[in-house]
């Protein structure tokens, strides 16, 4: 996995996003998105449930 997350994905998948993740990681991402940050989606949502 080496593609980062956009926010055009991010609205495209939201509803599945929030629904499997919750709404925190979907603002997460988001942010993630806006900031360019260098992560992908799992990174991210990983980071987040501590696992």
């Amino acid at each position: 996995m080496q593609r980062r997350i956009t926010a055009r994905h991010l609205m495209t998948s939201a509803p599945t996003i929030i629904h499997e993740f919750g709404v925190l990681a979907f603002v997460r991402c988001l942010a993630g998105a806006y900031l360019k940050r260098k992560a992908t989606f799992a990174e991210l949502v990983m980071r987040l449930h501590h696992v």
